[in-house]
């Protein structure tokens, strides 16, 4: 039987609960399987001004908001892309191995999560294209807000993101996961007087999760894992 994987906790830091398969964190079901790499460390600084960034991200969902027509004032907050505001898959690829080489340099830990906007769809087939890609530029800025600043945001994807977390297990990529999820799911925006009700769903995988630490395995687990939040019914999160 599948069990979740498991770090070790720090000096004065409490042992982070055990996920186990099909439990849900905060209403929302998730999946985990069994670790094959050593656990990794986490690294003080950066632990701390996780924790600090949790308890202060932890707000109500926002108000429904109007979101202007003119794409480029809310992209503007994030990286250079068509639409959102992230890289291209190769960008995400050569990031990921970076961020890798670091971590087991450093013996730290790693986590990515990726996100997709559900129902894109049927988004573009009921409000237009237009409508589509606004909302994908105000769910790009909701997540971008809730993230640390050595976090990194990605885009790979016509309608994905990927945030890398550095020394964070996949426990704490779960809550982050379901920090954004939430922001999503609460905040509706208005485009052209219309409200557009949105939602993500997320895939959480890490590398002491991996069989190999390679941005291909990380990837590839990540999207398993987003594939299974799919097929679980969307607007959740899935670990592993």
């Amino acid at each position: 039987m599948a069990t979740a994987a498991r770090t070790t906790p720090q000096p004065n830091e409490p042992e982070p609960a055990t996920v186990r398969p099909g439990r849900a964190i905060s209403g929302v079901r998730v999946a985990t399987r069994v670790s094959q790499r050593p656990t990794l460390r986490a690294n003080p600084a950066v632990e701390a001004r996780y924790l600090a960034h949790e308890r202060v991200t932890l707000l109500p969902p926002p108000p429904a908001v109007e979101v202007p027509t003119n794409l480029r004032s809310i992209a503007a907050s994030v990286a250079p892309d068509a639409n959102t505001g992230g890289m291209e898959e190769r960008a995400l690829d050569a990031r990921l191995r970076a961020e890798i080489a670091h971590a087991l340099r450093n013996g730290e830990q790693l986590s990515l999560v990726l996100g997709n906007l559900d129902h894109l769809r049927a988004i573009n087939d009921a409000h237009g294209i237009l409508a589509g890609d606004v909302v994908l530029s105000y769910v790009t800025a909701l997540v971008q807000s809730r993230l640390r600043p050595e976090d990194v945001l990605l885009r790979c994807g016509g309608d994905e993101l990927a945030i890398v977390l550095r020394s964070t297990d996949v426990a704490r990529a779960g809550r982050a996961a379901e920090r954004f999820r939430g922001a999503v799911a609460g905040g509706v925006p208005i485009f052209e007087g219309r409200l557009i009700p949105a939602s993500m769903s997320f895939g959480c995988a890490s590398l002491s999760c991996s069989t190999q630490a390679t941005a291909a395995a990380l990837l590839g687990n990540a999207r398993e894992r987003l594939a299974l939040a799919k097929t679980g019914g969307r607007n959740r999160i899935s670990l592993g």
